[in-house]
């Protein structure tokens, strides 16, 4: 179980690290500011689609051959 949460870890610090820290202050910082609720759910969507991405990155690394 550890191999498997390290190696989704590795995924995503390796693919996502700039992109996701940028989105969360952008859309966190626009959520807060400006009591916009709507981009509080723009950031869970966009967060989603990472996560289906990755689960896309593990299919095609054929980690289990």
């Amino acid at each position: 179980m550890k191999g498997l949460l390290y190696k989704e870890w590795t995924i995503l610090t390796s693919s996502y690290k700039q992109s996701v820290f940028f989105i969360a202050f952008l859309y966190g910082g626009i959520s807060i500011l400006t009591g916009q609720t709507g981009m509080a759910y723009a950031l869970l969507v966009v967060f989603s689609i990472l996560i289906t991405s990755t689960i896309s990155f593990d299919e095609n690394s054929h980690w289990d051959i």
